[in-house]
């Protein structure tokens, strides 16, 4: 790399200078970068019928006449901002939706059972070697810091 040029990519970060010798592929922050153009964009909604994480954009509402009114807004939103969504990974008017490991719906939200399904299906131990594993998961499942004296105190 020319003297020159290496003064574009280095930087300065707390514990000392730092100089790329290569310039890394891709874009650094990107999905920091993504995250808040989408919070800026949508403010006056997040949290009054919308949630963003990334490129999930929910939209909730109590009617569906509401529901209709409140798409069009995120879709206006989206024009304004020059970003476009892609209809076949869209989905409208649904009373029930799976939503970053969790399922929405009009009672509440409940943890998706498909992530969930390997821990419900747990098998029970049958080596000694898996009955440590087991044991171990008890400790984390439960409160160790009630464990820790007994644990720790020699009889």
């Amino acid at each position: 790399m020319a003297p020159l040029r290496g003064l574009s990519v280095s930087s300065m970060p707390p514990l000392g200078h730092y100089e790329y010798l290569v310039m890394p592929f891709g874009l650094t922050n990107a999905p920091a970068t993504f995250q808040s153009l989408m919070n800026e964009i949508f403010a006056p909604h997040l949290q009054v019928f919308i949630l963003v994480f990334f490129n999930d954009v929910l939209a909730y509402s109590k009617s569906r006449e509401e529901h209709i009114q409140h798409v069009s807004q995120v879709l206006a939103t989206l024009r304004v901002s020059q970003l476009k969504a892609k209809l076949n990974k869209c989905v409208f008017t649904v009373s029930q939706v799976e939503y970053l490991g969790h399922v929405i719906y009009s009672q509440g939200v409940s943890t998706d059972p498909k992530k969930i399904q390997d821990i419900v299906h747990w098998p029970q131990p049958t080596t000694q070697h898996n009955s440590e594993v087991s044991w171990h998961v008890w400790l984390l499942q439960t409160n160790y810091s009630e464990l820790w004296p007994h644990l720790s105190s020699t009889p």
